[in-house]
């Protein structure tokens, strides 16, 4: 029965589908406003969307002075497209400084075609300080920066480079701007390493660990996300920020079809300086732990044998490691160390010689060879 009144003056039909209510799952309602002014709506929007899977974001860390876009292995950087038809998994190891990124024919040559070749591809991005070498660090205070980045600061940095790799189906798995060379802390001296530029005593020495150093914080991000995709690469490769490719990258077919493929590493079989050319190398799953972790090896004295240079120092890690090495002609990685010359508005490509494996002749990329147009600024 329905009463028609109660002691509030309310009839009990008015009353009951109020406690009825509160039992039931009500519909949801949208007010008109709330305190802040703003509707209801547009709060709950905010808070769904919070709920959801969110893109890659660039977080700042003041305290580092280092800008760092986190791993967001749940959100854009899984391994679901294996599940479609991809057939590799490849790290990319992008390694530079903003003054001399050269970002286009990377992102195209090298992660598009990546990505075109049935491959799902995961970047990884540290700008510390990098190796330099009497007339081309000369040359290199001549270099204008690439315009589309040259206002910007660390973040927009990063925002722009995380775009940038999401535009070729790649992902952006990690990225660090440093605004100030890492400190290095107390090195080991073994006159007997890295004669050319000691660490302890030069510049270029202490740029070329703080590579290696950043390189292996790259690695070992690498690790964690392994654990979470519970996933391991396939393929592996480091890059240097002033690369600039001719040709295409070649389908990960190419290496991974190899014998030990795992356990080898490739480079170019030219400007080696008695080594391992280490602007481009590529490796399998087995060889990474020893490749990218030079800057280690580096502080517990692994090599005993006597290294002039970089070069040299890889190929001894690589021999002491068992992996195989496997030098490759300029067409299977071809790639030139370039800057940018000229004035604002107007700049172009030169390739470096001292660098040059291409041959005689100059690929229509390049202006020409650097050194040759030293008096263009």
């Amino acid at each position: 029965k329905v009463h028609s009144s109660t002691r509030s003056g309310m009839s009990i039909a008015e009353v009951l589908p109020r406690k009825t209510s509160k039992t039931s799952t009500p519909p949801p309602k949208v007010h008109s406003s709330t305190r802040s002014g703003k509707s209801i709506a547009e709060v709950l929007a905010r808070k769904t969307s919070k709920t959801s899977t969110p893109p890659p974001k660039v977080h700042s860390s003041t305290r580092s002075g280092i800008i760092i876009a986190r791993e967001q292995v749940a959100a854009s950087c899984g391994v679901p497209a294996l599940r479609s038809g991809a057939r590799w998994l490849v790290a990319v190891y992008w390694c530079g400084i903003k003054s001399r990124l050269l970002s286009k024919s990377t992102l195209d040559r090298v992660m598009a075609h990546l990505v075109a070749r049935r491959s799902v591809v995961h970047v990884r991005i540290a700008a510390p300080q990098l190796l330099g070498r009497g007339l081309l660090e000369a040359l290199r205070e001549r270099a204008r920066e690439d315009p589309a980045m040259a206002a910007m600061g660390a973040r927009e940095l990063g925002t722009y480079l995380a775009g940038r790799v999401a535009s070729t189906g790649a992902c952006l798995a990690f990225c660090e701007v440093l605004r100030m060379p890492e400190d290095l802390g107390p090195l080991p001296r073994r006159p007997h390493e890295l004669t050319e530029y000691p660490p302890q005593s030069t510049k270029t020495g202490r740029r070329l660990l703080r590579l290696w150093k950043a390189r292996e914080r790259l690695w070992n991000a690498t690790q964690s996300h392994e654990a979470k995709m519970l996933r391991k690469y396939d393929l592996l490769l480091w890059l240097r920020d002033d690369s600039v490719w001719v040709a295409r990258f070649p389908d990960p077919t190419t290496f991974l079809k190899a014998p030990l493929a795992s356990s080898s590493v490739w480079a170019r079989s030219c400007g080696s300086w008695g080594g391992v050319n280490d602007k481009v190398v590529v490796m399998g799953r087995s060889a990474a732990p020893s490749m990218l972790t030079l800057y280690s090896a580096f502080l517990a004295g692994h090599i005993a044998t006597p290294t002039r240079n970089s070069e040299e120092y890889i190929k001894r890690v690589a021999q002491k490691a068992g992996l195989e090495l496997h030098l490759t002609p300029f067409d299977v990685l071809p790639e030139a160390s370039a800057m940018m010359i000229g004035e604002r508005g107007k700049v172009s490509l030169c390739a470096l010689k001292t660098a040059w494996c291409g041959g005689a002749k100059l690929f229509r990329e390049f202006a020409g060879f650097c050194e040759d147009l030293k008096h263009r600024t």
